[in-house]
């Protein structure tokens, strides 16, 4: 896997999008206030690694 790749926001968002997905199919059922309080994680996250890059 190419890590360069994980300064890029375009990468968290496809990551946590695919988790949300998986998780979906699964049948874990997570509420919308969650879901918004793992995107402002995952957002603060891919800010630092890009700010670090």
């Amino acid at each position: 896997m190419n890590w360069q790749r994980l300064r890029d926001p375009k990468a968290w968002l496809y990551l946590f999008s695919f988790a949300k997905l998986a998780l979906a199919v699964a049948g874990v059922d997570i509420a919308p206030e969650k879901w918004a309080q793992w995107e402002e994680l995952v957002n603060a996250a891919a800010a630092v690694a890009v700010a670090f890059g």
